[in-house]
């Protein structure tokens, strides 16, 4: 936490260090995260200024290769999650098929019904993203909606279980 003085004379504040990001009000260049300023009291990334992560563009904007854009909305081609609108999720509309290239939409979550093509869950460097696109209780296997698995099925070893993978 750092004490904010403010030039106008007004009562100090405590508050965090590089910790707010565009479009919060602030007081002062050191409260907004990464290469955002404080202009006008609002966090915001500086003209002709490269993002570098998603905390530097607006609520509905996203970054990518050095600039922020608007997320899209349902119906959007999209290549990844961050460029769908709050509430759509980046699906794809066919199967995995290594030697057609895969096109996307953004589809609102849990809209998709058993057999449609599914994005299963994945680790991003943000953390563990789910797939959401698959309708409750359907969750995404081998690419596509499916009921889960049953659980506690017997076994004797592990490959008994391999047509279970998630």
């Amino acid at each position: 936490m750092i004490c904010y003085s403010l030039i106008d004379g007004s009562k100090s504040t405590c508050n965090p260090f590089n910790s707010l990001v565009s479009g919060d009000t602030c007081q002062s260049d050191m409260q907004c995260h990464g290469q955002l300023e404080c202009s006008n009291s609002i966090c915001k990334l500086p003209n002709n200024t490269m993002c570098q992560s998603q905390s530097e563009c607006a609520f509905q904007e996203y970054c990518m290769d050095g600039r922020c854009y608007d997320k899209q909305p349902e119906g959007s081609v999209c290549t990844h999650g961050i460029m769908c609108q709050l509430g759509t999720v980046c699906s794809p509309i066919s199967p995995p098929n290594p030697v057609v290239l895969q096109v996307s939409f953004c589809v609102a979550v849990f809209s998709k019904t058993e057999g449609q093509s599914c994005r299963p869950s994945y680790y991003s460097l943000d953390g563990y993203l789910p797939a959401i696109d698959c309708n409750i209780p359907l969750v995404c296997l081998h690419g596509s909606c499916q009921h889960p698995p049953p659980r506690n099925r017997p076994c004797m070893i592990d490959s008994d279980c391999e047509n279970y993978q998630w």
